[in-house]
């Protein structure tokens, strides 16, 4: 039931902000659907859905792969 009640309401927002706010003037548990606030900006990863994944400047990513010749799987 309460599927139906966020997809109606939903439906009469014309932003995600005015839906979250409408549903805290109900009382509601409040839905927050973070893809839909920023569908214009992805930020690194193009194919992935919700908030932008970066990362600040005083953050080092180091990335590497092993191979071991004697597995037949490898990770």
């Amino acid at each position: 039931m309460s599927f139906m009640i966020f997809s109606a309401l939903r439906e009469r927002c014309t932003t995600p902000l005015e839906f979250f706010e409408r549903q805290m003037e109900l009382g509601l548990d409040t839905v927050v659907e973070l893809a839909r606030m920023n569908e214009d900006e992805m930020g690194d990863c193009s194919d992935a859905y919700g908030p932008p994944v970066t990362f600040g400047p005083e953050v080092t990513v180091r990335e590497w792969r092993t191979v071991d010749e004697g597995e037949r799987y490898p990770l």
